[in-house]
């Protein structure tokens, strides 16, 4: 979650190519540990910074793995 919130920071302050590495370090760990929320929830980050940047196709495609995410959980 710390890796989010400092991901989120640094998108609100406009260093999106910033936050995307903080959110790439919690989808990673969230992988290795099994924790399906932070996965999902470091991929909806993923799709704001990427929609940001006008990267439309990264977006829809992170997208797609969060609603994968969510549906596992039933979020």
């Amino acid at each position: 979650t710390a890796l989010g919130n400092i991901g989120n920071y640094h998108n609100q302050i406009g260093k999106i190519q910033d936050s995307l590495s903080f959110y790439e370090k919690q989808l990673s760990l969230s992988k290795q540990f099994g924790l399906k929320h932070l996965e999902g929830n470091a991929l909806g980050n993923m799709v704001v910074a990427f929609n940001k940047l006008d990267m439309r196709d990264q977006a829809l495609n992170y997208h797609e793995k969060a609603i994968i995410i969510a549906q596992e959980i039933g979020d």
